[in-house]
This record gives C-alpha cells, sequence and structure tokens, in this order.
C-alpha cells in the first residue's frame, strides 16, 4: 500500500469510528424510556424544550403537572421527569 492508501484506510476508520460517538449524557433504560415520553408527547402541543433549558426543580414540577392532564401513570412521570433531569446540565437558568 502506498502512503496515501494508507492516510485514507486510516482517516475513513477513524471516522467511522467517530459516527458512533455521542456526545450527549449516557442514558439508562429507563431514562431512553423518558425521553421516548418526551419525544413522543410533548410535541404534540409545543415544541421540544432542550431539556437544558430549565432546571431539575423545574423540569420535575412540569413533568408532574403535565403527566396528570396527560393521565400519565406515576411510573411515566418518574420515567419523564428522570429523563429531562438528568439530560439536564447544572448550568440551566429557570
Amino acid at each position: 500500500m502506498s502512503a496515501f492508501t494508507n492516510m485514507v484506510a486510516a482517516i475513513t476508520i477513524t471516522g467511522f469510528g467517530l459516527l458512533g460517538c455521542d456526545s450527549g449524557p449516557k442514558l439508562t433504560d429507563e431514562q431512553k424510556r423518558g425521553k421516548q415520553i418526551y419525544e413522543g408527547l410533548c410535541d404534540k402541543c409545543h415544541e421540544l424544550i432542550p431539556p437544558t433549558r430549565f432546571t431539575d426543580q423545574v423540569w420535575t414540577a412540569a413533568s408532574n403537572k403535565y403527566g396528570t392532564k396527560l393521565k400519565l401513570t406515576r411510573d411515566e412521570v418518574s420515567l419523564l421527569a428522570d429523563y429531562l433531569t438528568r439530560a439536564n446540565d447544572s448550568e440551566s437558568k429557570d
């Protein structure tokens, strides 16, 4: 192989490896279910709000309020709140 071919192969392999990288937080199976609830229901009434927009306290209160309106089970509300607070960062504002 030529040096050029080796370089192209290295770039290609590195590029494919980077495609699998996720810069977001690693989610548990429960948090993934919470994300599914969030993405599947919340955008029915409004655009999805980035989880980093609000504090954990605000997300927990919103999950409880809208979970009741949507007739979610307690477990579903808990999954939703868990996802939003996990996906949130410490730099959030009210």
